[in-house]
């Protein structure tokens, strides 16, 4: 007694979140329990129940003591804890965390880890908060006591635990890894199926959620603190008078390129946003349905309104006072944000702005964050696809995944009435995991992606664009089947292709770090194809008529994704830049082909990146061009139309545009059929101009395989 009350009156330990609420409020036990000891705290604490059974609480009035009660001991045993199961209903189970009482005053990252597993239902008013973090290694290397018997956890999980109990004697949470079984046996794949399908009721029934990113290191602690600035800064900016606001926008200004510095390392930002919780799927879903949700890294708390503001620049500084690198940060949360705004929107009955549909949600998921397993790159979304009117399969780890996959691109198909999930879809990829070529591989996403192992996603052209005109969609899908029919027009077939431009994951959207290396030795094959367009008197010519060197920097800067087009001075520094790397690419002193210099920026500091020395307007947009040319390469047509072919092209492969297709594909013959192979970007049809001058007599339909 002596002991807990010195340690909550002199603890140094500081949380900064707010004060728990009661940790069961309106419970009251209605199974065995074991002897009890009254301890002067001040919120009631549900009594020890014995293994292996797990208590059960019904709400009641609130108690009129303020008394915890507190287990005298706690009986450890070297049995391992096993699950009982979840009763029929609306059930889960939270996780009590609990401080040992010999323990008060040890260091929150060495305490025992110990707790109560309750069972409860989202009918009854219980107060938790869940934890959001990345499993990590998926062994179980720790231990925590449930029940007094032994679970064991991962590391990571571990470490969250730990973190959540610092200056806390308990906390009441629900941790997906310990309230829902991960047994690989029938009734744990069922239980879990159910769980997950609950999701969003279990995180939007949560108060909070808590976001763990890690213990953190002297990188994180700088971009943390550079976080905070750009927060006070925005802060400032937002709500300055008008006597002020200029002020106050310069002052911010001065924030953020403080913050963006050094350039090559993309500035302080860098090593939180790197972090591999913004690369887990799930955490689409956890934030999106979150009531709050408050992020800790290291010593570091911070809200997610306030994370999400200060790493958006464009929300006080206009487009062309930002740069890639800036714009970039924005890529990490705005998705979440958004999504969590028009949930909260829906639930209050208010308007908002027509969210993207289905395939957004599920592309993007499946492009950028990573699930350890790889369905849950499906179900990860489900709840909060349901709250937005949205129907997916219905979670079961028991269906095959190709099936999942297959289930999924249909349910985006008929529900979005759109193709647009087929820009993204490499059927290369799709078809080396056992998919109609059509279909999605949702499992790997772009992290894993590397230089021996291809993308199985391909970069979006943008929806400004519209080679299909302004024709409707076009598709057949037999109930059962594994075919898409769609109607389009055969536009013309490949005639020469250059060398892809192989990436690995830290090169592509969202953290665009340039492969200089790889672009060096493939830019001349690009270049041979520029120089290979020549009209019937032999003179370099584009068959729209547009000067060919100006089509070829609109084709690397896929100009068409804008509907405004980009400015003249932008597309000239595009084709300078190509023009200095393809001649330093032939250089013969192997030194000075370490040289990438624009010629303007003489004189300013140059960066070493890589084996290379580059200058910041080259290095600016040799990253701008990564982003849409990684894993692609420059080809052309049977006619002269330039393209950038997704990889896996070949010579002779068909290139056609769809019906309410924004893009044109490339598509492989084979038998009465097609293999979809990709999106292309061919520069000169992307608003339709092909489609608008085509004629109905040349539609015909392309099964794809």
């Amino acid at each position: 007694m002596k002991r807990l009350k010195k340690y909550i009156k002199s603890r140094k330990e500081k949380d900064w979140d707010s004060p728990a609420p009661p940790i069961a409020p309106g419970l009251t036990k209605v199974s065995s329990a074991s002897t009890l000891v009254q301890q002067g705290l001040p919120t009631p604490l549900p009594p020890y129940p014995p293994n292996p059974v797990i208590g059960t609480y019904t709400p009641s009035e609130p108690p009129k003591s303020s008394i915890l009660t507190w287990p005298l001991a706690f009986n450890y045993t070297n049995k391992p804890f096993q699950y009982t199961a979840l009763p029929l209903g609306r059930h889960f189970r939270v996780l009590q965390l609990l401080r040992r009482q010999n323990e008060f005053e040890t260091p929150y990252q060495q305490v025992t880890l110990h707790g109560i597993l309750h069972t409860a239902s989202l009918d009854e008013g219980v107060e938790y908060q869940a934890l959001s973090y990345t499993w990590g290694d998926p062994t179980p290397c720790e231990t925590i006591f449930i029940n007094g018997s032994v679970m064991r956890i991962t590391a990571n999980c571990a470490a969250a635990l730990r973190r959540m109990m610092r200056g806390k004697v308990s906390r009441m949470m629900w941790v997906d890894s310990i309230c829902i079984n991960q047994g690989s046996y029938p009734e744990a794949l069922e239980e879990r199926a159910g769980q997950v399908a609950r999701m969003d009721e279990i995180y939007g029934a949560a108060y909070s959620v808590l976001v763990f990113l890690g213990e953190g290191n002297a990188q994180t602690e700088e971009g943390f603190s550079a976080l905070k600035r750009l927060s006070a800064a925005y802060i400032a900016g937002l709500s300055a008078g008008e006597s002020e606001r200029n002020a106050k926008l310069a002052e911010y200004e001065a924030v953020v390129k403080e913050v963006m510095e050094p350039l090559e390392t993309f500035g302080k930002l860098s090593a939180v946003f790197n972090l591999p919780w913004f690369r887990r799927a799930w955490v689409l879903q956890e934030i999106a349905l979150a009531k709050k949700a408050t992020f800790y890294c290291g010593n570091h708390l911070m809200e997610f309104h306030n994370l999400a503001s200060s790493s958006n620049f464009t929300l006080l500084l206009p487009p062309h006072r930002t740069t890639g690198e800036m714009r970039q940060y924005k890529e990490y949360l705005e998705h979440h944000d958004r999504l969590r705004r028009h949930v909260m929107a829906l639930e209050a009955g208010e308007d908002f702005p027509e969210l993207t549909g289905l395939t957004n949600l599920i592309m993007l998921n499946g492009m950028r964050l990573q699930a350890t397993k790889p369905e849950d790159k499906v179900y990860a979304l489900y709840g909060v696809c349901k709250r937005l009117g949205y129907t997916l399969p219905e979670p079961n780890y028991f269906k095959p995944l190709t099936d999942l996959f297959i289930e999924t691109a249909r349910c985006m198909l008929q529900q979005d009435n759109e193709l647009n999930f087929l820009l993204l879809t490499l059927g290369t990829s799709s078809m080396a995991a056992g998919l109609p070529s059509w279909v999605p591989n949702l499992g790997p996403s772009l992290f894993d992606m590397s230089e021996n192992d291809p993308p199985t996603f391909t970069a979006s052209h943008g929806s400004a664009c519209c080679a299909g005109g302004t024709s409707p969609i076009a598709y057949t899908l037999p109930p059962s089947g594994k075919i898409l029919g769609v109607k389009g027009r055969l536009f013309d077939r490949i005639a020469e292709l250059g060398d892809v431009w192989k990436l690995n994951h830290e090169n592509m959207n969202p953290r665009r770090k340039p492969g200089l290396a790889n672009l060096m030795r493939i830019i001349e094959s690009w270049g041979n194809v520029l120089v290979s367009l020549k009209d019937e008197a032999g003179q370099p010519a584009y068959p729209t008529g547009q000067p060919l060197q100006r089509a070829f920097a609109e084709l690397l800067m896929m100009a068409g994704m804008n509907k405004e087009g980009l400015p003249a001075d932008v597309l000239d520094t595009m084709l300078n830049c190509f023009m200095v790397l393809w001649a330093q690419s032939k250089h013969a002193d192997q030194e000075m082909r370490r040289y990438l210099v624009y010629p303007l920026d003489m004189g300013q500091d140059l960066y070493t990146f890589e084996e290379f020395v580059i200058s910041p307007t080259m290095f600016k947009m040799v990253v701008e061009v990564s982003g849409r040319a990684g894993w692609k390469a420059v080809g052309r047509t049977g006619r002269n139309y330039l393209g950038l072919f997704p990889y896996g092209a070949r010579f002779g492969d068909v290139v056609a545009v769809l019906q309410g297709c924004a893009a044109p594909v490339v598509l492989r013959k084979c038998g009465d059929g097609y293999i979809f192979i990709g999106a292309v970007y061919v520069q000169g049809i992307m608003g339709g101009e092909f489609w608008e001058t085509g004629k109905t007599g040349n539609d015909e339909w392309f099964l794809l395989e």
